[in-house]
């Protein structure tokens, strides 16, 4: 009861989110019916933020409202945001294969040095000529 409560802030707010008439609502919370189990795990994973049960996301925070994603740390994403990180990964990589500063691609240990590209042979190489 005091989940529910701090989650809505009225029964037909929790009827329009549970897809339910409001009188299912009020028969849920006077007892006179079981809560569907769907809904109750509904309510659950709501309460806990719209995040899996796993260890990983321990201390993350989903702001509904705001549509954001909060990090334990306070730091705060948007979907905008998070869908645009791959984006900036691939140019990242991009950035490093196209000007070869110590490019390491996944899944390979060999590094590529970097040399400019008007190399000039050393005062020894043109002694020797």
């Amino acid at each position: 009861m005091k989940l529910f409560w701090r989650h809505f802030d009225s029964i037909n707010q929790a009827a329009a989110w549970f897809h339910v008439r409001p009188i299912t609502i009020k028969r849920w919370l006077d007892g006179e019916i079981d809560v569907n189990p769907m809904a109750e795990k509904l309510l659950i994973i709501r309460a806990r933020g719209y995040l899996p049960d796993d260890t990983r996301w321990m201390g993350f925070r989903v702001d509904e409202e705001r549509c954001i994603i909060i990090t334990p740390e306070g730091r705060v994403f948007s979907p905008k945001e998070l869908d645009s990180w791959a984006l900036r990964f691939d140019e990242y990589h991009a950035l490093k294969r196209l000007y070869q500063l110590d490019y390491v691609p996944r899944g390979h240990a060999i590094t590529v040095s970097w040399r400019p590209p008007c190399h000039r042979a050393s005062t020894a190489d043109r002694d020797q000529r």
